[in-house]
């Protein structure tokens, strides 16, 4: 986007498309965002897969968890028809396919979902992502001591602290720890948030905005960027990016 404002596609196009699907990342690539976030569980077999939820209920109709089953049991099933026929057939993505997908035209927001001991978290996403290209990849997630330990595996990662309440205080955290983004949600950004970030050289990026007249708002108060599941009206910011903030 022009002026610097960050469009991230939340989950891919999910307002068009399955989420965190290879459908959903390609409509977004297509559209042109900036960035595509999504989101990463940890299999019983230690592969990154790309999914949301805790189970796979809501995809699958299985309430099976994630982190309870193998790769090779997980793409058992298909992850395309509960949004609608016309996706029947979508499987899982691992991170590698997903990076693999994403990395030549955008950048990659990748929160991190999988709790558990955050040493051995971090060190199996540290060499999950040893080959790619970490400034065009941000590692998110509400767990500042996960986030401390990826930092302590890898301090060239770039990290981003999301969270949805005590603005103020987590930016400065963020700030301290040297991160690059804060990730605050919609309802408790403000113009202040945005230049005490700026303060810290943070980046904020801000979620979930569906909305044109949100968009404008964030805008207006200094917002970095957003994401959205719609970014196929990433365009109607445009004409937003010349108000001076």
């Amino acid at each position: 986007m022009k002026n610097g404002f960050q469009v991230i596609a939340h989950r891919g196009a999910s307002s068009l498309c399955p989420e965190n699907t290879k459908s959903a990342f390609i409509k977004a690539l297509a559209i042109g965002v900036d960035w595509i976030e999504t989101d990463l569980r940890l299999t019983r077999d230690g592969v990154w897969v790309v999914i949301h939820d805790r189970d796979i209920s809501r995809h699958c109709g299985q309430k099976f968890k994630v982190e309870r089953m193998s790769l090779t049991e997980l793409r058992r099933y298909e992850y395309g028809s509960w949004f609608s026929e016309e996706f029947r057939g979508e499987p899982l993505l691992t991170l590698d396919e997903a990076c693999d997908l994403i990395l030549p035209s955008a950048r990659i927001i990748l929160d991190i979902k999988t709790e558990g001991e955050t040493g051995n978290l971090a060190r199996s996403l540290a060499n999950a992502l040893s080959s790619r290209p970490l400034d065009e990849i941000v590692l998110s997630s509400f767990s500042l001591s996960l986030l401390d330990a990826l930092r302590s595996v890898n301090p060239g990662f770039r990290l981003g602290y999301l969270f949805e309440k005590k603005a103020g205080p987590r930016t400065r955290l963020a700030g301290r720890r040297q991160f690059y983004s804060v990730h605050p949600h919609k309802s408790i950004f403000t113009r202040e948030m945005a230049a005490e970030a700026r303060s810290h050289n943070l980046k904020t990026f801000v979620w979930t905005v569906n909305h044109p007249m949100e968009m404008r708002e964030l805008v207006e108060n200094g917002a970095d960027g957003i994401f959205t599941d719609f970014p196929q009206r990433s365009p109607l910011i445009e004409p937003l990016l010349s108000i001076q903030v």
